[in-house]
């Protein structure tokens, strides 16, 4: 574990020359944690909208040290953890490294005027101003006139931020029909500008009954779609920030959604891969079984079918006897010339019978056809 030893001075200069997130992250401590070692030691922070400001290329007052008597105060130790290898959170590397270079690169900011407005944020104002749609793209933006200024001004400081990392604009695409479309690495954001209305009861006074009106609300907020829910994600003014300064968290949280998008696809695919895998193996045992029936099947038909050729060749020996006893009762008996002519013939047809069923002397599979039959 390394301490910090820094003075009063030294740390209120770097309080007041590096963002806070930069700041927590070199010294080890979380937003709180600083706050209190600020609050304790007398070092004023900046204020709201001083980072903005600044990276808008103005010059925001700064908050002169106060004069500390304390002696105690003077010198401010912290014990700074060793850095502890983590597994990332990223699931992609090209993801992670545009993520570690946008905590590099300067945060979007408004600036006071609209500067140089992109051609598709010049159009929406006009719009939004005459009234009178043009048959060209334009953002989705639904304000009252009073805020149609700052929300282009919103818009054309974000346009331009997400142009320069490498995202487009684009007519087409999942979210056109009410957003704009910001595509990039392979993913679709919707973005929109939007006034939310708010419920008011009125009385009519021609019926003397009260009626629900809706109202402008009088505060704008940024919807975008495209971060993995069904509700899109809201920067509206806070307490503590406005939307002015919360757009420079909007590029970094669109490279986690993207990685989260990759990580949910590849996980998807992953589980495709072992659906077709199980699939193919419960196709592949249906197949052996059916191989495996068929085998069997054709086994027993061959079994069936020897003990069918064993009981003809018995047959077939049987033929031969009796034929061989008519023979010899034709010898041995006298009989008409007519008749022993007859009978010789009787003999060649049945022998050719036997010889023609004997499974030894064929070994067919069926019988032969040619067997001519006594008529």
């Amino acid at each position: 574990m390394t301490v910090i030893t820094l003075t009063r001075e030294q740390l209120y200069e770097r309080v007041w020359q590096t963002p806070t997130v930069h700041l927590c992250k070199e010294f080890g401590l979380s937003d709180v944690g600083l706050a209190k070692l600020c609050k304790r030691y007398k070092i004023p922070k900046p204020y709201l909208g001083y980072w903005a400001r600044k990276t808008a290329g103005g010059k925001p007052k700064v908050t002169p040290l106060p004069v500390c008597s304390d002696a105690s105060l003077a010198t401010i130790q912290f014990a700074q953890p060793e850095p502890t290898v983590q597994e990332s959170e990223f699931f992609d590397p090209e993801i992670e490294a545009l993520y570690q270079k946008e905590l590099q690169r300067e945060r979007l900011a408004v600036p006071a005027t609209l500067r140089s407005p992109l051609p598709i944020v010049a159009r929406t104002k006009e719009a939004l101003h005459s009234g009178k749609w043009p048959d060209e793209p334009t953002l989705h933006v639904s304000v009252s006139k009073s805020f149609v200024d700052r929300a282009m001004r919103i818009m054309n400081a974000l346009l331009k931020g997400l142009l320069a990392r490498g995202y487009t604009i684009e007519n087409e695409g999942r979210y056109h029909s009410n957003a704009t479309v910001i595509r990039g690495y392979g993913h679709e954001f919707g973005f929109r500008i939007r006034e939310p209305s708010v419920m008011v009861q009125r009385m009519d006074t021609f019926y003397h009954r009260m009626r629900t009106e809706y109202d402008p609300s009088g505060r704008i907020q940024i919807e975008v779609e495209g971060f993995g829910s069904w509700t899109p994600k809201v920067v509206r003014d806070g307490k503590r920030s406005t939307i002015e300064d919360r757009i420079g968290d909007i590029p970094a949280q669109m490279l986690k959604a993207i990685d989260a998008a990759r990580r949910k696809k590849a996980e998807w695919e992953a589980e495709e891969r072992r659906r077709e895998a199980e699939r193919q193996a419960a196709w592949e045992a249906e197949e052996r079984a059916k191989e495996a029936a068929r085998l069997a099947a054709a086994k027993k038909r061959r079994e069936i079918a020897l003990f069918k050729r064993a009981r003809l060749w018995k047959r077939c020996g049987d033929l031969r006897e009796f034929v061989e006893a008519v023979r010899q009762l034709t010898e041995e008996r006298p009989l008409p010339e007519g008749a022993k002519q007859e009978a010789a013939e009787w003999i060649e047809w049945a022998t050719g019978v036997a010889d023609a069923y004997d499974p030894l002397a064929t070994w067919a599979e069926q019988l032969p056809e040619r067997v001519q039959k006594p008529r």
